[in-house]
């Protein structure tokens, strides 16, 4: 289970970047929106992420895994709406709901895949999974930016309008969608209920 929930680990802050680094500049550059018009818009991302991160206590109830694939399938509807959103008459219908629904994925799958790992690993482990588990993070920052900015201008490239065109961030999204669906069958197909080996009684 450790290799799966390390990858697992990559995807919320990924998200996250990518979302970010898209929409600022879609907002402010594109729709031409000041800054702080633009971070009113990114909210709902706010607010939601902190009422979701109180979710633990869940994880004496549900299985990690059906949490953690909760948040993905989540993330995974939140990027298709977030791809189909191409205009700023397209923020309440696609980008507000997606914002919603990804935020509360994203943070599903980061709270309950921060418990999952613990579960996985010996309790004389902690800290060294704790210290892999935040690389896993910053993993997952650095490869949302880098590929996700790269998609994006190699499409811009080909298309007419350059960067005032939503095809690239579009493609950008569609990608993070494929990233999300791996992670997503990776999780159902080889995490394992019940080969938690940690020592949490001692």
């Amino acid at each position: 289970n450790f290799s799966v929930l390390f990858g697992v680990a990559l995807l919320p802050h990924f998200w996250f970047t990518a979302v970010f680094t898209i929409y600022t500049n879609l907002f402010q550059a594109v729709f031409d929106w000041s800054a702080i018009v633009s971070a009113i818009h990114f909210l709902p991302v706010g607010i939601v992420a902190s009422v979701v991160s109180c979710t633990g206590p869940l994880a004496r109830i549900i299985e990690p895994k059906w949490i953690i694939l909760t948040g993905e399938a989540l993330l995974i509807v939140a990027t298709i709406l977030l791809a189909l959103a191409s205009s700023p008459n397209a923020y309440w219908p696609f980008v507000f709901s997606a914002f919603v629904v990804g935020a509360t994925g994203a943070m599903l799958t980061f709270t309950h895949t921060n418990i999952a790992i613990f579960r996985t690993t010996p309790s004389r482990m902690a800290g060294t999974v704790g210290a892999i588990y935040n690389g896993a993070f910053q993993l997952g920052y650095a490869v949302g930016i880098a590929t996700v900015s790269s998609v994006e201008s190699s499409v811009e490239k080909k298309s007419s309008r350059g960067f005032d065109e939503y095809e690239g961030r579009a493609a950008a999204l569609w990608f993070m969608l494929g990233v999300v669906g791996v992670e997503t069958i990776s999780v159902l197909t080889f995490y394992r209920v019940g080969r938690e080996v940690a020592d949490v009684g001692r």
